[in-house]
């Protein structure tokens, strides 16, 4: 099914490495599938590759937050949805991901699976992890793309080595993290574990898969 959904969407030749590659999409889609999730979010909708393969492997409402989807060739995101016939499920937050996730964590949503791919500066990698976090039910995963970038790497690190309520899913693919919430967080109000070595070590196993 997967190989035949990605051909169906319409990705600039020009502009290819910003949307999720192939494999990575069928991974994704299988991932769903193999653990029964089916309350979804992602950020960053770009040209809907991600949220096709999410889509497909429920039949339930996603989510996806991009302010930006207008500056993909005007919706080409949302007007791929309409085409596979997934549009009807979606419900796009055009706004930036730290006013779109409190919102939801004000309305009562809670996700078993929460796709990240926003934007890539630390910063805001690690923003949306803390604003993802009340959203993400016991039992669920967040998934990280672009491992390969230094800002992801130290995000994960910092779940790694600070977060004792996350645990570390191996991600059948090299580009994807994924950590799986197994409680709640207990930490004292002083916690803090050193995490950039941690970050590196991760980062030279990597260099050698991109590109």
């Amino acid at each position: 099914m997967t190989p035949t959904l990605y051909a169906q969407l319409e990705i600039p030749e020009s502009d290819r490495a910003t949307s999720i590659r192939p494999d990575a999409a069928m991974y994704l889609h299988s991932f769903i599938r193999e653990h029964g999730l089916s309350r979804t979010l992602e950020i960053g909708l770009a040209y809907g590759c991600s949220a096709a393969h999410i889509m497909t492997a429920t039949t339930s409402r996603h989510i996806a937050i991009d302010p930006f989807q207008h500056s993909y060739g005007n919706d080409l995101g949302l007007r791929n949805l309409e085409r596979l016939g997934l549009a009807h499920r979606l419900e796009l937050r055009r706004e930036l991901s730290r006013q779109a996730l409190p919102r939801l964590a004000d309305s009562g949503d809670r996700f078993d699976l929460i796709f990240v791919d926003g934007g890539h500066r630390f910063d805001e990698v690690f923003t949306d992890f803390a604003l993802c976090d009340p959203l993400l039910l016991e039992g669920g995963y967040i998934v990280f793309d672009d491992a390969w970038m230094a800002s992801v790497q130290h995000v994960a690190a910092l779940i790694r080595t600070n977060r004792a309520d996350y645990q570390e899913v191996p991600s059948q693919h090299w580009n994807m993290v994924i950590f799986r919430r197994i409680g709640s967080d207990e930490r004292s109000w002083d916690h803090f574990e050193e995490f950039c070595r941690d970050a590196d070590i991760h980062l030279q196993g990597l260099a050698s898969r991109w590109r």
